[in-house]
């Protein structure tokens, strides 16, 4: 919830220049994204309990939907790309077909859904462009942020998915927190710069 009230501040630096709206609607995704998502940790963590296994679907509903807030805040700066599409496509069909045996019927096609997801979310970070072919390190160093958070964030749902339905890694827990506050972090922080203006790098 900490990163919710980062992504404001972040976004007011860069508010008064000419793309102020885009950093507008950018941050404004971001913290929706950020919102889900936070919802999704407290429904993952509840369903360890005794009997409250069932709500691990909340927890997988709650993060898809973060994730399209962010595919949408992604896209505010650049069209899918079929060269970032088609290994993040593979990836999210290589990780059903590992995970298809060991899943229950109800689960298979959510947990498709969200490998679909997750990937297009990654392919989205890559895909990111900057606005009016306006290109800067600030800009670059923005996109690096959200790339960085997108796969880091893939890489931790991959071990989630891994440890619940395959089989247990040590300390898959510790690694998941870890990974998963790591990849907010940069996705939260992706939206500084993300609109500069030429004259902000000189």
């Amino acid at each position: 919830m900490v990163l919710y009230y980062f992504v404001g501040p972040l976004s007011r630096i860069e508010r008064g220049n000419k793309n102020g709206k885009f950093v507008d609607a950018f941050a404004k995704y971001m913290k929706i994204g950020i919102l889900f998502c936070a919802g999704g940790d407290v429904f993952l963590e509840l369903q360890e309990l005794d009997g409250f296994d069932f709500l691990f679907i909340f927890g997988l509903a709650s993060f898809l939907i973060g994730h399209v807030w962010y595919i949408v805040a992604f896209r505010t700066c650049g069209k899918i790309r079929a060269k970032y599409s088609l290994p993040c496509i593979a990836f999210a069909i290589g990780m059903i077909l590992v995970l298809f045996p060991h899943l229950d019927d109800d689960l298979v096609i959510p947990v498709c859904v969200y490998a679909f997801a997750i990937s297009f979310m990654g392919t989205s970070a890559l895909s990111r462009t900057p606005a009016f072919d306006n290109s800067t390190p600030s800009f670059s160093a923005s996109r690096l942020r959200g790339i960085v958070g997108a796969f880091v964030f893939i890489v931790s749902d991959t071990t989630i998915a891994v440890d619940k339905f395959m089989a247990p890694i040590p300390y898959a827990k510790y690694f998941i927190m870890v990974t998963y506050y790591l990849a907010q972090y940069f996705i939260a922080t992706s939206v500084y710069m993300a609109f500069p203006t030429k004259n902000i790098d000189k």
